[in-house]
């Protein structure tokens, strides 16, 4: 997914294109927010009892909401105003998954696991405010075994990789080296706003490791399923620590 070089002339283009893929991806986050907003202040106006779901569910479901909105507002809206659809070939789902892709996404995965270890540890050294042990805060609690358990792996490890994915590494990622985007520029501005919309400074860290990892696996095979099976072991880990056996973290810790 190589592009041309770009000459003097041409760097105006480049960091007009930069800002302004950026500002958008970035919009949808917050349009986002304010959707699940809006629906959770039309629950309560309507005084709809959500009684009959435990609060583990409630919340999952708004995290649903929530990532189709994404996707929805981050594809549809440029259409809608354009009149251009995205293609499947500029968020590097051109074609089916093959093995390549799975062996360059578990080469990446120990990539990123080094490259997250050098930069937690030099972040810990130069941030005095960074706290490598805070806990991420998931929005679910202890989920019981069962229907709970399976909408958590849904959600985190399906619908989450398979959306962020098609956001930061297909269509933001896909759009800037379009545009000529350098691909250092491109992974450092896509990695830089991954680990922002993360919240915590010890996750945006990891998920900024993670990130550069996955967009050279996308620049190197050109298509984003390196990226999201990358995502979703990553995730898949998570959730068996955090979900199924948290003893493991514990006795870590």
């Amino acid at each position: 997914m190589s592009t041309p070089a770009i000459g003097k002339r041409n760097w105006r283009q480049v960091i007009a294109a930069t800002v302004s893929y950026s500002a958008w991806v970035a919009a949808v986050f917050v349009l986002a927010q304010l959707v699940v907003v809006a629906v959770l202040v039309l629950i309560e106006a309507l005084n709809i009892d959500t009684s009959a779901v435990s609060e583990n569910v409630f919340n999952l479901s708004i995290g649903a909401i929530s990532y189709v909105v994404m996707a929805v507002l981050t594809i549809g809206v440029p259409k809608w105003l354009y009149g251009k659809l995205t293609t499947l070939s500029e968020v590097g789902l051109q074609r089916s998954i093959n093995w390549l892709d799975i062996a360059l996404a578990a080469a990446g995965i120990v990539t990123y696991f080094v490259l997250s270890v050098v930069l937690i540890s030099l972040a810990s050294q130069l941030l005095p405010w960074f706290d490598v042990q805070q806990a991420q805060e998931t929005g679910v609690s202890e989920p019981q075994r069962g229907f709970e358990l399976a909408l958590v792996f849904a959600l985190f490890v399906v619908v989450a990789p398979f959306v962020e994915e098609l956001i930061f590494r297909g269509y933001l990622y896909g759009k800037l080296r379009a545009r000529q985007v350098p691909f250092w520029l491109a992974a450092l501005v896509v990695s830089a706003l991954f680990g922002a919309a993360h919240g915590q400074w010890n996750v945006a860290v990891d998920t900024f490791a993670l990130s550069l990892v996955m967009c050279a696996a996308r620049e190197v095979s050109g298509s984003l399923w390196p990226a999201i099976l990358m995502h979703a072991m990553k995730n898949g880990l998570a959730f068996y620590l955090l979900f199924v056996n948290p003893i493991l973290i514990q006795g870590v810790m």
